[in-house]
């Protein structure tokens, strides 16, 4: 049997025998991936498979062990954020483990399948069983999960019926709990045997291992008529900085209360501490982007980034923005949507801590809203004063959506790394028009594109747009600023542009791959 801070019984022998197991992987990793062992003392990471590996924590003193799996459920990419920013908190006793498996690889742990040689689940569950986890926690999504009241909002806890489990999904469940304001949307730890075939299943039957399965929702059911803009009955997604919230916090409450890891730990810190000025090819670059309350449709930037495999892309909210969650990263992004709601979602603390971020040396990222917030308050509202810019024409701010013509300058062509000239095509939806503000302690922003056409709609008129900045850019402290009106994404043959963005913000802009058609021009 297994205490709510041990391990499974007559492991001992097992652990003996890993003990000599990890030396041995601790001096490859340090010997070939320096990079991946920070502390090669206590992390390293292990490949079981083919898109499958299992990052190893272990604190300087003995206590629980425990497996955190995504993957295996076929949870998707989205929950190993989750265990990317679980992997980044100090392990201070016990040991950590943390399998992530390729998104949409469902697999089952039947008898057969992990008999059968060469299979991806033989190979996770010889690992498992050698290292004997004491306690199992499985992250899964459903697009509607029916909670306790059978609606899509919330979500469950299962565990596996014993006392120690069930205490603590439940102190798992009110911790998280305790930071959501709406009732309706709380998790509820629940008895369950489990998905048979699933990981967790087969330990707790094979090595007497404490599981739980955290199931959240993708979508919920609108209640009332509210901010959400929707009726009610109708569905809409969870945020996905939400969802990832959630599970982080439910696996945070499961190792404080195992004293895995110390109180200090800040649940909404996602990354490792950066070491700005590591500029090498293949140091990270981190990049947040705004997914709290006033952004649209979330916008496809693991796409657009996609030619550059150092830059990791993890969706952030309020909450970790206001919690100092910025300092770990080099870049962030505000997103189409409404500044008038992503403004005061920040909240003043907020507002504060993106302001020191990029005054320390961080890089913004405004598209469109993004773009609004860029200017200088409190002449505009909703300004975060980081340019020295003030917005035209903003009563007519509701002026169209459509396709207009812009024109690089030589100051665009060589920070964008796009080498035409004439004009182009760029989706354009009520971002704003730009003039100096004339600001004496924020230094002039450049102009990188002009548009030449116009939208006016709503008593608006055309030739106010017309010559005023698509795109700028500038430095507020340490940090760079970049604000594109429009919407580069959404425009074909422009889409390379927010990866020349993030590269620009993060002065790594000499990083940057020839375009594919770049000949000729």
């Amino acid at each position: 049997m297994v205490g709510f801070h041990g391990r499974s019984a007559g492991s001992s022998l097992s652990l003996r025998w890993l003990d000599s197991l990890v030396a041995v992987a601790v001096a490859l990793c340090v010997l070939s991936r320096p990079d991946i062992c920070p502390g090669a003392e206590s992390s390293f990471t292990v490949e079981l498979a083919p898109g499958i590996s299992c990052r190893v924590r272990e604190g300087e003193k003995p206590g629980a062990s425990v497996l955190v799996v995504a993957g295996s459920l076929g949870a998707g990419q989205d929950l190993g954020l989750v265990l990317k920013q679980v992997s980044s908190w100090p392990v201070s006793m016990g040991r950590l483990l943390l399998l992530s498996i390729d998104p949409g690889a469902e697999l089952s742990f039947l008898p057969e399948r992990v008999r059968a040689s060469g299979s991806r689940e033989k190979a996770v569950w010889d690992f498992v069983s050698r290292n004997r986890p004491g306690w199992i926690v499985e992250l899964d999504e459903a697009e509607l999960y029916a909670g306790v009241k059978k609606d899509a909002r919330g979500g469950s806890l299962f565990h596996d019926g014993s006392a120690e489990a069930a205490r603590a999904a439940r102190l798992m469940a009110s911790g998280l709990n305790a930071a959501v304001e709406v009732d309706d949307n709380h998790f509820h730890a629940r008895k369950e045997a489990g998905r048979e075939g699933a990981l967790g299943v087969l330990a707790a039957r094979e090595l007497e291992a404490k599981t739980l399965s955290v199931v959240g929702s993708r979508n919920q059911k609108v209640r009332t008529k509210g901010a959400t803009h929707r009726q009610p009955g109708e569905f809409f997604p969870v945020r996905l900085a939400t969802r990832i919230r959630q599970q982080r916090s439910l696996v945070y409450h499961l190792l404080r209360e195992l004293e895995i890891i110390v109180s200090s730990v800040n649940v909404h810190r996602l990354l490792p501490e950066k070491l700005r000025g590591k500029a090498g090819e293949k140091a990270p670059l981190y990049l947040a982007v705004f997914d709290g309350y006033g952004t649209g449709t979330p916008r496809p930037f693991n796409e657009l980034v996609k030619d550059y495999p150092f830059v990791e892309v993890h969706p952030v909210g309020s909450p970790e923005i206001q919690a100092g969650g910025l300092d770990d990263f080099h870049v962030v992004v505000f997103p189409g949507g409404e500044a008038m709601e992503q403004w005061p979602a920040l909240g003043e603390g907020g507002r504060l801590a993106v302001r020191r971020f990029v005054r320390g040396g961080g890089g913004y990222i405004g598209i469109c809203a993004g773009a609004y917030m860029t200017a200088q308050h409190p002449k505009y509202r909703w300004g975060l004063g980081l340019l020295d810019a003030d917005i035209l024409d903003h009563d007519h701010y509701a002026r169209g959506v459509g396709f207009v013509k812009i024109e690089l300058t030589d100051a665009g062509r060589e920070a964008l790394g796009d080498k035409r000239k004439g004009l182009l095509e760029l989706h354009y939806g009520n971002g704003p028009l730009f003039l100096r503000a004339q600001k004496d302690r924020v230094p002039d922003y450049r102009e990188f594109a002009f548009y030449r056409t116009g939208i006016a709609r709503g008593g608006a008129r055309v030739e106010t747009m017309v010559d005023t900045p698509a795109i700028i850019g500038g430095s507020y402290g340490k940090g760079r600023v970049v604000a594109s009106s429009g919407h580069t994404g959404w425009s074909k043959g422009l889409e390379h542009f927010f990866s020349r963005y993030v590269l620009w913000a993060s002065g790594r802009e000499s990083q940057a791959r020839p375009l594919a058609n770049e000949k000729g021009r």
